[in-house]
């Protein structure tokens, strides 16, 4: 690490975050693979988060950030990673709309909101990670998205600085929005929509995913399109319980890795990429990832 970087570490250190160095990711992250990085950064304030982007961008320090872990996994020791889990949580409903911090949990608003009959956040249900991941991936169960009732945004751009994005100007495909990656959600505003059924709703949901293997993983590994299920191809492989290192593709849902041992994040990487491998050699299909490698 060079010299100015670590100034300007230190002196996020003493004003604006907890800075802590050689940190296990394994704590941070669904997946438990042992990897260490180099520093994860916590503050807990807006104004303090966009004061340490402004100092990277200044000078010309790379980072990323993360929340909950819940699709990230590292392979580079490097890393200078923001952790946005602390920041001030924010759930606030007004006469049509509903406010939330990008750090609430998915799940957490579904499951909060369908007690009032409120059905915008359905397209969480069950999906462990932040709102703010769900929102620029656009998150989904089946045809129904995280997106759905999504108003506007506000994001902190890699310059440090605040910007609203209104839902009818962002593009959305499956999986897939132009929010750039870069950009922090750091509050999203939703439309508050009731419907006479959102409990039923829910538990049906709930009970369609009832399928997912339990254990340490990142949830579905690869992505779907249009042409293909990930988990029909790897099936059609053979690769089924398949494991290497630690790590086993689960007999219950093949698009899951699950992590039996004390594999690395590396062991992950590997493993990925020898799936990749098996299923372009037999069936001429080169998959993609849905889970998120840092770096």
């Amino acid at each position: 690490m060079k010299k100015s970087s670590l100034k300007i570490l230190d002196k996020i250190s003493r004003k604006y975050a907890l800075v802590k160095y050689n940190e296990e990711f394994a704590n941070y992250s669904s997946l438990k693979a042992s990897f260490f990085v180099y520093c994860i950064i916590e503050p807990k304030t807006i104004n303090k988060l966009k004061k340490i982007i402004k100092l990277f961008y200044k000078n010309n320090i790379k980072f990323n950030f993360f929340t909950y872990g819940t699709n990230s996994y590292v392979t580079n020791p490097n890393l200078i990673l923001i952790n946005l889990k602390n920041l001030k949580l924010i759930n606030k409903t007004r006469h049509k709309s509903i406010c939330v911090s990008g750090n609430q949990r998915m799940s957490y608003l579904s499951s909060y909101y369908k007690k009032e009959g409120i059905d915008s956040f359905l397209g969480g249900t069950m999906i462990p990670g932040s709102i703010g991941a769900g929102i620029k991936i656009n998150a989904s169960i089946g045809e129904l998205s995280i997106n759905k009732y999504l108003k506007k945004i506000y994001v902190i751009t890699e310059k440090g600085k605040k910007k609203c994005l209104k839902a009818k100007n962002i593009e959305m495909k499956y999986r897939n929005t132009s929010i750039k990656e870069s950009n922090i959600i750091y509050k999203a505003i939703f439309k508050k929509h009731y419907s006479y059924n959102t409990i039923d709703e829910y538990l049906y949901l709930l009970d369609k995913r009832k399928n997912q293997p339990k254990g340490n993983s990142l949830g579905s590994v690869f992505l779907n399109t249009d042409s293909y299920k990930a988990w029909q191809l790897i099936d059609s492989c053979n690769l089924k319980g398949f494991s290497y290192k630690g790590f086993r593709i689960s007999n219950i849902h093949s698009n899951f890795i699950i992590n039996e041992g004390n594999g690395s994040a590396l062991d992950f990487d590997r493993l990925i990429f020898i799936i990749k491998l098996i299923v372009l050699l037999k069936t001429n299909i080169k998959i993609k990832e849905e889970v998120i490698r840092l770096n």
